[in-house]
């Protein structure tokens, strides 16, 4: 077999004889247009090619990319017939990284310099440089054009930090170009995992393969005096600690002897990403009561209900290492953060809230790269958790009140559907649709899922109830209300042979009847707070006259659990700016409001009260073009989204009755109220 017969062969092994010692896979894809695939079947064919002569075959350092052997290089170079080398093409953003690089390294870099090497014009290689000064100043760099050439000034802390984070971002274009010596790569992978070992602390593949780099160019640059870091009285070592003493082997094993890069090596490893680390570590230990704290903020201010053991270890493995980056302003800059600040701009504002007692314990402000960082967990964590079977969604603005008595409702009608736990707008915006074919709301959703959305009411009307019969036949959720066994099927057979004397409690008990023969638990639940225990008598009001408006009926009937610090006033403007954002999605149908919003928001125990309008007052519904009518305002106060699933199971039977709103209206005093209704109805 000859070369050329192999395809792709030569341009492979062209980009392996250029003068730099890897090549990473991303480079072959980019440059040659292959998937991996193919690459890897080629890859195998040239080092068929290769010991069929005898040559030593083409080797690849992990996390660094391809190389070739210096004897094979050889021998293929004098093989090499090509007048002309091929030329390299970069986009423009790699260019400029390449100038920044040349820059840091005292390589000579001009206007004529830059034409030559990338191959553009004198225009181009103008405008390059100065992007190329842009970005050198976000780093505190600076980059003065003079007849002799271009430099660069700056801290050496600085042009390391810009480097790391290159190489954070740009990994295998730096390998492409860096000459590394593979014998010294090893020797420094060697030296990195003894340090695992001491520490019990583990790298990730990217950290360690940033680190093997990053050591490669340290410490050949450490080589000129000029660029070692000069020791100050502050800086000392302690001779005992583990990483310290680590350090300081690493810097013998090249004749250097200096605190300060002692102390810059120790800081730098520290604020590696950990994979796996030591939990009996001080530190570690000391964390961990702080990361339970941020888990239950971010519930607490999103609405999300993360278990805080899925996410406790891997957060305090990432924020042990940041603690160290922000410790010692070793800077995280990565570009593509940037594009999940702009996409995901409220699960980082929930994260921001939630790392405030982080930000407590190392007195600093994070930088928003790190909030990103730990913002990138918790979506992680909400994309996992929203992966189930369910088909349909279930949401409101809180996922905690009208979405549950939704939820309730849909589950007693249709037994054989999978619903989703009732969600938060939060948490749809963050969860896998990937099996989600419907997504029923309580308000109307302002951003595009791309899926059928229905937005009823949390009690559905009989209309709304023929809107979700279409729609989930016509997603084939369901078959054809002609062939399906449903309560309304039931309703309308036994209603062609009797009367029904009662029939909302016919179809109370089809219901549960069709629930129970599929074992479905209509109220999964593992608390007993009922409404009784949630509504005592001083927290039902009466008001005969009638109110300026909405909002101050709605402040009225929180009277009592401002008075006995259930909730704070802010709960209470959480939910008139909901309704004013949202709509009146929280009446839930029969004059009823169930007024409530996330426990974040001002709850401070749970509770709940009723206040009784003698005079109706109406909120206009944009989405229906129609005016809904209040009688009864139910004031939700929960602390968290179960703890009061069994008070709202048991209003939403009582809303059921007939006799339940009349009553209520009829009656004159709260201890009528209490009595005459609850006592009947609760057990």
């Amino acid at each position: 077999m000859e070369l050329s017969e192999i395809k792709h062969g030569e341009a492979i092994i062209d980009l392996l004889l250029e003068p730099k010692t890897y090549v990473s896979f991303i480079k072959f894809q980019e440059v040659l247009h292959i998937s991996r695939r193919t690459f890897f079947y080629t890859l195998k064919k040239l080092n068929a090619y290769l010991d069929e002569h005898d040559l030593d075959m083409v080797q690849n350092m992990k996390g660094i990319g391809y190389y070739l052997p210096d004897d094979t290089k050889q021998v293929l170079v004098q093989q090499t017939k090509k007048n002309t080398p091929k030329l390299a093409v970069f986009p423009q953003k790699e260019r400029h990284i390449l100038i920044m690089l040349s820059l840091i390294n005292n390589e000579r870099v001009s206007l004529e310099l830059t034409q030559k090497r990338f191959h553009i014009t004198h225009h181009t290689a103008v405008s390059d440089l100065k992007m190329t000064k842009q970005l050198a100043r976000k780093y505190h760099l600076a980059i003065e054009s003079k007849p002799t050439g271009t430099t660069i000034t700056g801290t050496e802390r600085n042009q390391r930090n810009w480097f790391l984070s290159a190489l954070s971002d740009h990994g295998a274009l730096i390998n492409s170009v860096l000459e590394i010596d593979p014998h010294q790569a090893l020797k420094i992978t060697e030296l990195l995992h003894n340090l695992e070992a001491l520490t019990g602390n583990y790298f990730s593949d990217d950290a360690l393969s940033i680190l093997i780099t990053f050591f490669s160019w340290y410490l050949n640059r450490l080589t000129d005096p000029d660029k070692q870091l000069q020791p100050s009285n502050s800086d000392a070592i302690n001779p005992t600690a583990t990483i310290e003493k680590w350090a300081g082997t690493v810097l013998s094993k090249y004749h250097i002897q200096n605190i300060a890069e002692q102390l810059f090596i120790t800081y730098l490893v520290k604020s590696g990403q950990f994979i796996h680390i030591n939990t009996n570590d001080t530190l570690a230990h000391s964390m961990t009561p702080i990361v339970k704290q941020i888990i239950k903020r971010f519930n607490d201010v999103s609405g999300s209900q993360i278990a805080v053991d899925s996410l406790e270890l891997p957060l305090l493995t990432h924020l042990l290492s940041t603690y160290y980056r922000v410790k010692y302003r070793v800077t995280f800059k990565q570009a593509s953060l940037k594009s999940i600040q702009e996409q995901y701009s409220e699960l980082i504002f929930f994260t921001r809230l939630a790392l405030k007692p982080f930000e407590n314990f190392v007195q600093q402000k994070l930088p928003e790269e790190e909030i990103t960082l730990v913002a990138i967990y918790f979506g992680g964590v909400l994309r996992n958790e929203s992966t189930n079977d369910a088909t349909v969604n279930v949401v409101c603005s809180s996922g905690i009140g009208t979405s549950k008595i939704l939820y309730e409702e849909l589950h007693r009608r249709y037994p054989n559907i999978k619903f989703s736990s009732p969600m938060s707008v939060f948490k749809l915006k963050n969860s896998q649709l990937t099996n989600i074919k419907l997504i029923i709301s309580t308000i109307q959703l302002k951003s595009s899922f791309k899926l059928p959305t229905i937005v009823v009411a949390p009690i559905p009307t009989e209309s709304q109830w023929q809107q979700i019969d279409q729609e989930l036949a016509h997603l084939k959720i369901i078959k054809r209300s002609t062939q399906a066994i449903t309560v309304n099927n039931l309703m309308d057979i036994i209603s062609d042979y009797t009367r029904i004397v009662d029939p909302t409690g016919l179809q109370n008990a089809l219901t549960n009847l069709l629930a129970h023969d599929h074992n479905i638990s209509t109220t999964p639940t593992n608390t007993n707070i009922g409404l009784k225990s949630l509504l005592p008598k001083e927290n039902i009001l009466i008001q005969d006259s009638a109110f300026p408006n909405w909002e101050n009926a709605i402040r009225y009937a929180f009277n009592p659990l401002v008075a006995n610090s259930s909730i704070t006033e802010k709960y209470v403007d959480k939910i008139i700016s909901s309704t004013q954002k949202y709509g009146p999605y929280m009446v839930i149908g029969n004059g009823v409001m169930l007024a409530h919003a996330r426990p974040a928001d001002g709850v401070k125990k749970i509770g709940m009260s009723l206040l009784v309008l003698g005079e109706p007052l109406t909120m206009y519904d944009a989405n229906t073009h129609e005016d809904k009518l209040v009688k009864v305002i139910i004031g939700l106060a929960p602390i968290d989204a179960a703890e009061h699933v069994l008070a709202l199971s048991q209003l939403v039977k009582m809303l059921q009755q007939p006799h339940w709103l009349s009553d209520i209206e009829n009656a004159t005093n709260s201890t009528m109220i209490y009595e005459k209704c609850f006592n009947i109805t609760i057990k």
